[in-house]
């Protein structure tokens, strides 16, 4: 109850997606592991590739140079403008990429699930899927140690608009209703405020 209302842990039985940033140059698999009740939501994707920016880049760059220069000046001026920007581009480097997987989880299963990805010669990235009541709050960013893999994982819970009870004290007899905080508030405050005076004797 102490624990800021946005940063409580959703539901048991809630889906999220996990999405890992990658060295662009990383031309291995990236595969997730999940550990039970949590499942891919598409089992045949567990192991993805990034797209070779560079390389498509950097066959662009032959194929421009290859073509020749263009009779009409503008023309000319505005493919050695492209293939300058394209170089620096390329000399400063192809910003790391984005990977996403859609995690399943069961109902009625709360708990810490860690989610690993990993990269072949690189080490791995854990990071664990809080749902329910029963742990507190993880983590929901990690951010890696070696730059020439995975440089960060993160777990993306959708929006929920559903409200989130404060005090419910009637649920053991089946009737969810909340009293909210200022019922409780006003419960503890009065009898705390009239026992003092009274034992303080102040009128």
């Amino acid at each position: 109850a102490r624990v800021d209302p946005a940063n409580w842990n959703p539901p048991p039985g809630s889906s999220f997606t996990v999405v890992a940033t990658v060295n662009s140059d990383v031309r291995d698999p990236i595969t997730i592991s999940t550990a039970s009740p949590l499942s891919l939501d598409d089992p045949t994707t567990q192991s993805k590739s990034l797209p070779p920016i560079r390389e498509t880049l950097e066959r662009m760059r032959g194929k421009w140079q290859q073509s020749g220069s263009s009779n009409q000046p503008w023309e000319q001026l505005s493919r050695e403008q492209a293939m300058a920007d394209l170089r620096a581009y390329l000399a400063e480097g192809i910003p790391p990429q984005a990977l996403s997987w859609k995690i399943n989880s069961t109902p009625q299963q709360p708990g810490r699930f860690p989610v690993k990805i990993y990269i072949p010669y690189h080490p791995p990235l854990l990071i664990d899927a809080v749902l329910g009541e029963s742990h507190p709050p993880a983590p929901l960013e990690i951010t890696g140690h070696d730059p020439r893999g995975i440089i960060s994982l993160k777990i993306v819970h959708p929006r929920s608009d559903q409200k989130r009870s404060f005090w419910t004290p009637f649920a053991f007899a089946g009737h969810p209703w909340d009293a909210g905080w200022l019922a409780l508030y006003l419960i503890v405050y009065l009898p705390v405020m009239f026992g003092l005076k009274w034992i303080l004797g102040v009128p």
